[in-house]
């Protein structure tokens, strides 16, 4: 889990108006990674960081890969199975027929009812993605998306990952196309190892595709 200054610098990369510490040196972000962060972060009691987080969920959530992140869970990356499972019941709800998760529901659970934030153990209206897990929260609205994550034209075309996912390739093709977009030319090892795909797909999309 990176600290939070760099959970932040990457967010900020990803397209929230959050101030954060800028980047000294821009790495492809792996947005599965980041997506398990999350359910880590979500339990710092930071509402406004947590209502940013929703918001930008909820906008490019469908557009994570379900494989990827079971490959990571089933390689120990840390994450929180019921924030996961609360995330993905609203990117669900959201987009209905946008993406199957249902491979996912096995890595999540619920939790013992403690409330996400201790100042708030009986919010007016709960959220019921977080019902659904046992966790007492507050009702996450999209209301304030543009208060929080730049428009989509802008994270377009200042974030690479977010950009390729959304324009309909595969998430290999995808991911490499956006990390040599960042790292430039560089082996196929090297990308293969930052995008997490095994040397074979990669060498297979890229020789394919004529990516480098």
């Amino acid at each position: 889990m990176p600290s939070d200054d760099n959970f932040l610098t990457t967010f900020h990369l990803l397209g929230s108006r959050i101030s954060a510490t800028p980047s000294t040196q821009r790495q492809f972000i792996n947005l599965e990674q980041f997506l398990l962060d999350v359910t880590i972060r979500f339990r710092n009691e930071d509402s406004r960081v947590n209502e940013a987080l929703w918001c930008w969920l909820m906008r490019y959530g469908r557009f994570f890969s379900p494989h990827k992140i079971i490959k990571l869970v089933k390689n120990k990356y840390p994450y929180d199975p019921s924030i996961l499972g609360a995330i993905l019941s609203g990117i669900d709800n959201k987009f209905p027929k946008s993406g199957d998760f249902a491979s996912l529901k096995k890595f999540t659970k619920k939790d013992t009812g403690v409330p996400l934030y201790s100042f708030l153990k009986n919010p007016r209206e709960q959220d019921k993605n977080f019902e659904k897990f046992n966790i007492i929260a507050p009702f996450f609205s999209v209301a304030e998306t543009d208060h929080y994550i730049h428009s989509h034209s802008f994270i377009g075309k200042n974030c690479s990952e977010i950009r390729h996912r959304t324009q309909g390739y595969t998430i290999a093709i995808a991911d490499l196309r956006a990390a040599i977009e960042i790292h430039g030319k560089q082996s196929i090892y090297f990308l293969a190892k930052i995008t997490s795909i095994t040397y074979a797909h990669a060498y297979e999309c890229i020789k394919k595709f004529s990516l480098i």
